[in-house]
């Protein structure tokens, strides 16, 4: 069975009590909430993978940053009508976002954002990434 491996870089932002999520379209976390974000490029740094997922999947931008987490997770994804089974690794490094705030010109975006309260959230909806820092943060969430 293929094992792919993504490091990737996800925005943690809050307001009053809900967080801003995406709902995934496509990939082992499909239909789930997960928080943006995503792999890192060749060549990038830190802040641009940050930036550059925040644009391409929301049309967001900020002024600063800072490390919350590091997470690991590992899910398998079974076989498709187009893609063969794979377990998919996925290493993430979690971000607080500060000066958070739509882009004066606003880019064709992959998700709408979402204001989700965490706490009305399962298991079952979230991606095993998402759950897994809710569980481990319950006092930011």
């Amino acid at each position: 069975m293929q094992k792919i491996t993504r490091v990737g870089v996800y925005a943690f932002v809050a307001k009053d009590r809900d967080l801003l999520l995406v709902q995934q379209k496509k990939g082992p976390y499909a239909g789930k909430f997960d928080f943006p974000g995503g792999g890192i490029e060749f060549g990038e740094s830190l802040e641009q993978a940050l930036r550059r997922e925040l644009a391409e999947e929301i049309s967001f931008e900020f002024d600063s940053f800072h490390l919350i987490d590091n997470l690991t997770t590992t899910i398998a994804v079974p076989e498709t009508t187009s893609t063969e089974p794979y377990t998919f690794f996925q290493i993430g490094l979690i971000y607080g976002i500060e000066g958070f705030r739509p882009m004066k010109e606003q880019p064709t975006r992959e998700f709408d954002p979402i204001w989700v309260d965490p706490k009305t959230l399962s298991a079952e909806q979230c991606s095993n990434f998402l759950w897994q820092f809710l569980q481990k943060h319950p006092s930011q969430t």
